[in-house]
């Protein structure tokens, strides 16, 4: 071998392949590749040595972001733990207290239901009952006591009245029936009906009159007009005493006596009609005659 003239190194002589000579090692185009490569990677290890300040600055974004984020989802977390306990406290206090007044609410007071009868509390018998209060029939000893708030006009009481007269005569001599009165302001017809029934009563002729007001509702009720003088004709057919029944209709102590009942009513709660009570109990919901009658049957079965 001898030294290359160039490079300075050794140089073996050149081999022949099918005539053509081989390059150098030291020259071969592969050694160049290989430099390169070694260069590249070095480049690449400072670059990663120092990271740029941009980078450093996203990176301190990225964690101020993160940081962020952490705070609000645990402050959303907080929040939702505190609003569920409070509701859960709310309805907790709720339900004691309906419980606590159910329990301490008497037996006697409590809502019953038999046979689809469903009975209010008590109310005052005292208010239920005047000394001068209209029955329906003979007394019954009062032992079970009926006692309706009606309204002559009220379409609702003219659809009661055929139960309430066959409960009447089922019921005869175990059940004392009573009407009061109840004008609703809304009824042209009603207080005027009231004082002619009242005006009736005065001559003995209460229960007539009250079943003619009844009978003959389709043809008056529910109308602006005045029909003082419709109800002056049903006085004529039940043969009263005419000077009389015009002077009682005209008293201000007949309206007074009508207007009594309706403030007992009120008094004890009625805010419609019919209102029934039995045994000084509401009926409640359904006042059909299955109704009235399963309340009747609970009243007698009661020692």
């Amino acid at each position: 071998m001898r030294p290359d003239p160039c490079t300075g190194l050794l140089q073996r002589p050149a081999a022949r392949l099918g005539g053509v000579p081989r390059l150098p090692l030291a020259i071969r185009p592969r050694s160049v590749v290989h430099v390169r490569s070694l260069v590249r990677r070095r480049l690449a290890l400072e670059v990663n040595e120092e990271p740029t300040a941009t980078s450093q600055q996203h990176a301190l974004a990225c964690r101020s972001v993160a940081n962020r984020t952490s705070r609000t989802s645990a402050a959303s977390t907080r929040a939702i733990v505190i609003t569920t306990t409070l509701v859960v406290l709310v309805v907790a206090v709720i339900v004691s207290l309906v419980h606590a007044n159910r329990s301490e609410q008497p037996a006697t007071t409590a809502l019953a239901e038999r046979g689809g009868a469903v009975l209010g509390a008590p109310v005052p018998a005292a208010l239920l009952i005047r000394p001068d209060s209209h029955r329906l029939g003979p007394p019954a000893g009062d032992r079970v006591r009926f006692v309706e708030f009606l309204d002559f006009e009220c379409e609702a009481c003219r659809a009661a009245y055929p139960s309430v007269e066959r409960l009447r005569a089922e019921y005869a001599g175990q059940v004392d029936f009573v009407a009061r009165y109840f004008p609703l302001p809304g009824h042209a017809n009603a207080e005027p009906a009231a004082l002619a029934v009242e005006a009736a009563a005065r001559q003995g002729r209460f229960e007539q009159m009250y079943q003619t007001m009844y009978e003959t509702q389709a043809s008056w009720g529910e109308q602006q007009v005045s029909h003082a003088p419709t109800f002056r004709g049903f006085a004529e057919r039940l043969g009263l005493d005419m000077a009389a029944y015009d002077r009682d209709v005209a008293d201000p102590a007949v309206r007074d006596r009508v207007l009594a009942d309706r403030d007992d009513g009120i008094s004890v709660g009625v805010q419609g009609t019919p209102t029934i009570f039995v045994n000084d109990r509401p009926v409640e919901g359904d006042r059909s005659y299955p109704a009235l009658k399963a309340a009747i049957d609970q009243a007698l079965a009661t020692p």
